[in-house]
């Protein structure tokens, strides 16, 4: 790619920054074009910009380098000790680098500002946030991997679905992955469980924030499990959605006022991000990794839309760093 700029005029008014794009750099494609934005290799003005954003006369449209758009992108430290490493993976971002890929991704940018064999033990989804938890070297991998084996390491997430969930559900139904984009669920056992708790509701929109927990998970596992129930998630369209409206967050009331507390002697280290864009992205729904908790590790992120949500049902979730 030889042009790497442009001075957007009349004519580019009011257009999304992906259109314009795809206008002024032929080579690229609308998907190539999106992806550029997603991994920030993509400025307006010298700062990064959404696929989404409505172009003005005069804007300055940037094209850079993976190296220097990786510079300008952050992946938060969450806990840390002498095996493991827990960081932030913000929704719409991947976790694995892939060689043939320009992508930008959690492992890269891992390796890229911490340590170069750092190892991911997990994978979250694109439109999933959360917590990646890194091995600082093969012993400790070797360690997680023993623990996972023996459930010992419990993961949960909260997960907008569609319909009202009012008790708990514990799915255990087999998942067949055949390299396709969807798995499948089976009517026979299988050796993945996902426990399903009802935690928030709004009732007038018919959604239920979930909480999810799982300990030896596959791929797309909550996202199907839920589906298989009849709860897919908001916005998930592979999974069943019909309905994509993540206003419901701001409105979501606890279905139980009472927490329960539990032990508190380990370390947890939360951090809160700003309320993601949801609705303007390829793959969209709303599910969060916001616990680890394993022999020698514990972990607790709030989701990127805490501050949206009401202050009762806020104050619920901070509750949970104390017993999740």
């Amino acid at each position: 790619m030889n042009k790497t700029e442009h001075i957007c005029i009349q004519a580019d008014e009011n257009q999304r920054l992906d259109y314009c794009l795809k206008t002024h750099f032929p080579e690229l494609g609308t998907r190539a074009a999106k992806r550029l934005c997603e991994q920030g290799a993509v400025t307006v003005n010298a700062q990064p910009a959404k696929a989404s954003r409505k172009i003005k006369n005069g804007d300055r449209i940037a094209i850079i380098p993976p190296d220097t758009a990786a510079d300008m992108q952050t992946l938060p430290i969450l806990a840390e000790n002498q095996n493991f490493l827990a960081v932030y993976k913000k929704p719409f971002l991947h976790s694995e680098h892939r060689k043939e890929s320009q992508s930008l991704s959690a492992e890269y940018l891992l390796h890229k500002t911490t340590h170069p064999n750092y190892r991911l033990l997990n994978r979250l989804d694109f439109a999933t946030s959360g917590i990646l938890v890194a091995a600082k070297t093969i012993q400790a991998e070797t360690l997680w991997k023993n623990w996972q084996k023996e459930q010992r390491i419990q993961k949960k997430y909260f997960a907008l679905t569609e319909g009202l969930i009012t008790q708990p559900y514990s799915v255990k139904n087999a998942i067949f992955s055949d390299n396709t984009a969807k798995v499948r669920v089976r009517s026979e056992l299988g050796d993945r469980t996902t426990a399903v708790f009802p935690f928030a509701a709004n009732t007038a929109e018919n959604c239920s924030l979930t909480d999810c927990t799982i300990y030896q998970g596959a791929r797309h596992q909550i996202r199907a499990h839920l589906a298989f129930l009849g709860f897919p998630l908001v916005g998930d369209k592979k999974y069943g959605a019909k309905t994509n409206n993540f206003n419901v967050l701001k409105s979501l009331a606890p279905v139980s006022a009472t927490v329960s507390a539990a032990n508190d002697t380990e370390e947890q280290l939360c951090f809160a991000v700003q309320a993601a864009e949801y609705t303007k992205e390829a793959e969209t729904f709303c599910l969060h990794h916001y616990s680890i908790a394993a022999p020698q590790f514990r972990v607790f992120a709030l989701p990127p839309y805490f501050n949206e949500l009401a202050p009762n049902l806020r104050q619920a979730i901070l509750q949970k760093q104390h017993y999740a």
